[in-house]
């Protein structure tokens, strides 16, 4: 679906959805029973987002970027970061910013996935690595 097929507030809305002007988290992308996934896709685009899967990504320690999940009409909301297990070992992952019932990412991707995301690199995030949860 082309983005001027949707009313001007619904870009207007997913546009400040990408830039984060309301509360990142899980957001539905179907409005009055139209799925708007290929708009907000063409916003996060043009907005800097790429993209990719996590395997393909090199991710300095220390640096969380912002990062978008969608499947099935809804976005996910999250950041992509290295988690650390000890000084010389950790992983690259997707952790969503909502929770399940034991705190852990309602999404969260690896290296092993082949989902793509849509991430924003240019816009790092310092964060304790030793916290990776503290800022998310």
């Amino acid at each position: 679906m082309e983005p001027e097929e949707f009313p001007k507030d619904v870009m207007e809305t997913l546009r400040d959805l990408a830039e984060g002007r309301f509360q990142r988290s899980r957001h539905d992308l179907v409005f009055d029973g139209r799925d708007c996934t290929t708009a907000f896709e063409g916003i996060l685009a043009g907005g800097g987002y790429r993209l990719a899967r996590l395997r393909d990504l090199e991710v300095p320690r220390s640096t969380r970027f912002p990062a978008f999940h969608i499947r099935a009409g809804v976005a996910h909301f999250g950041y992509v970061f290295r988690e650390k297990f000890t000084e010389d070992e950790d992983r690259v992952l997707f952790g969503s910013v909502v929770r399940d019932w034991r705190g852990d990412w309602s999404v969260m991707l690896t290296r092993r996935s082949t989902d793509e995301i849509w991430v924003d690199l240019d816009h790092g995030i310092p964060f304790d690595e030793d916290r990776p949860t503290g800022g998310l």
